[in-house]
């Protein structure tokens, strides 16, 4: 399998975890985000997004797109609950990042936000709109989260939290620690050994005054 990736694209590192945890081999193609505009990656995916995944003559695009192929192609190590009352939690905590916060905080928005009304606005917008999602999130989780976000088994709704509260903290400042149970899940997951090699800081193509050994 072949994973094109930006080491600051969270919903990259989304994979990223899924393949970890799956243990399944892959290459790694990283794209600067300016890149995606070219002729070249245009072919591999139209809308100019990362992540994509190639495997084999398949091509899948969009994070929980791939999560889903992953799932069904390599059902061992499963990062779906059996229970369908927690499948149904995992996947509105994966929407509620991935359609509800992460869009307000997509590098295009943020651009055209800058252009109307300066860096201010594009900061402020940011900021408030993570904050609000990650309360609404909090309010879900003290229902639901073990040592994980979904009872104690790592799943999707965990390769979606841990990237948007690393996002939410290291790129727009907001203050995590107001969402107590977010951040002791986000905390484990960073920590646990199968995700170590997936953080945006030890990718080969993050700065190297970034990068973490």
């Amino acid at each position: 399998m072949l994973l094109y990736s930006c080491w600051m694209s969270s919903c990259t590192w989304r994979v990223r975890m899924a393949l970890a945890w799956k243990r399944l081999p892959f290459d790694l193609h990283t794209v600067d985000l300016v890149a995606v505009k070219t002729p070249a990656f245009t072919a591999v995916n139209p809308q100019q997004q990362l992540p994509v995944l190639k495997d084999g003559d398949i091509t899948v695009c969009q994070s929980l797109a791939i999560l889903e192929y992953l799932e069904e192609a390599f059902p061992e190590r499963p990062l779906l609950p059996k229970d369908r009352a927690q499948r149904a939690l995992v996947r509105q905590i994966c929407q509620m990042v991935v359609s509800g916060i992460q869009p307000l905080q997509h590098r295009l928005l943020l651009g055209r936000l800058e252009e109307l009304g300066g860096p201010a606005a594009r900061s402020s917008w940011a900021h408030d709109a993570i904050a609000d999602g990650l309360a609404a999130l909090e309010r879900l989780l003290s229902s639901c989260a073990g040592t994980c976000s979904v009872g104690d088994n790592i799943t999707w709704a965990d390769c979606c939290l841990l990237p948007q509260v690393y996002a939410a903290r290291e790129r727009f400042g907001v203050d995590v620690s107001r969402f107590p149970i977010i951040c002791r899940v986000a905390t484990a997951l960073e920590t646990r050994e199968e995700f170590l090699g997936t953080h945006p800081r030890r990718q080969s193509d993050c700065p190297e005054n970034l990068r973490m050994a």
